[in-house]
């Protein structure tokens, strides 16, 4: 039931917005081309702004990606001991290995 009423609220919303700019562009007092022309200017610099802003996000993440990624791997560094560090001290011989 919510997702249907998100359904429409945002399909009401779309028309709404499309109506409003149809209908502005034919009260415009600028004629068809001059508006074709300023609609397409502002449609480019929306797609550099929303690709600059893609692109810093984008960016913010690889970084905290590999801060994270470094910070973990630095705490499993830190608190679980390296086994071949820890088992170096350990005497084994043959014998041992072979549980004779």
């Amino acid at each position: 039931m919510a997702s249907n009423s998100k359904i429409r609220s945002i399909l009401a919303l779309t028309s709404s917005f499309i109506g409003g700019v149809t209908i502005g562009l034919l009260l415009a007092p600028k004629n068809g081309s001059a508006n074709r022309r300023w609609l397409n200017k502002k449609v480019r610099k929306l797609s550099r702004w929303a690709d600059y802003h893609r692109q810093q996000a984008q960016r913010s993440g690889i970084k905290e990606y590999h801060n994270l990624r470094t910070l973990l791997n630095r705490r499993i560094h830190d608190n679980i001991p390296d086994l071949y560090e820890s088992t170096a001290d350990i005497p084994l011989s043959k014998h041992d290995l072979n549980n004779e």
